[in-house]
């Protein structure tokens, strides 16, 4: 999954820049969501689903605080447009009156000059840029990267001097999903619940070494 944080202009300026980007990435087969807080709609624009602090309809809502990682499963998207903001683990596209301290995790400039940040000129040419650099780290913190937190990777990926492929939880070799969406972990963790699993199965008749698939419904 990929992600990129629009910070900087007004809140209808980045709303309109990100659905007129989600156009055109759908029209390249990628499933496009809109996150600004909580909720869930999937009714208008060019995004398969929505999220919103407050909105009129928005079809789920939450008690309590939540955070990215439980509105993330319920997004039926391949790239995920984050307006005005976004966690230091996804690169940001800056705008008009972006503030200092969002230029850290800078992939692009739109309708603004950024220092060092290359600037698009058109949609189509930012659209093929967020193809190419935008991403999402799973907020671990595991470390098994070498750096000591996600937001640490993430500003060397921006910078070129790493990439996504550098974050172990995003390529597992044991694959854990639920309702659909895959589930992020730990190099421990994969590596404990492997070795229980393991230990389960060879307990059974007629087990082999290989790819195994287990289905559970906790309801």
């Amino acid at each position: 999954m990929q992600a990129v944080a629009l910070v900087g202009g007004e809140k209808e300026q980045r709303a309109r820049l990100c659905a007129q980007v989600a156009e055109r990435l759908r029209q390249d087969g990628l499933r496009c969501a809109l996150v600004s807080g909580g909720g869930v709609d999937t009714e208008s624009g060019p995004f398969e689903s929505r999220a919103e602090i407050s909105a009129v309809g928005v079809s789920v809502s939450w008690p309590g605080g939540k955070t990215l990682d439980d509105l993330v499963p319920h997004l039926e998207a391949d790239f995920i447009f984050f307006e005005g903001g976004g966690e230091p683990r996804m690169p940001r596209v800056l705008l008009d009156g972006y503030a200092e301290d969002d230029s850290s995790l800078a992939v692009a400039s739109f309708g603004c000059d950024a220092p060092g940040v290359p600037r698009m000129g058109d949609l189509d040419s930012l659209a093929e840029h967020l193809k190419a650099r935008a991403f999402l780290l799973p907020g671990l913190n595991c470390g098994e990267c070498g750096f000591d937190s996600c937001a640490s990777l993430a500003a060397e990926i921006v910078a070129g001097n790493r990439s996504p492929e550098d974050c172990a939880s995003l390529k597992p070799s044991l694959a854990v999903t639920a309702n659909g969406a895959r589930m992020a972990m730990k190099p421990y963790v994969e590596n404990t619940f492997r070795a229980v699993v393991v230990a389960m199965l060879e307990q059974l008749k007629g087990y082999a070494p290989g790819r195994v698939e287990i289905e559970i419904d906790t309801k």
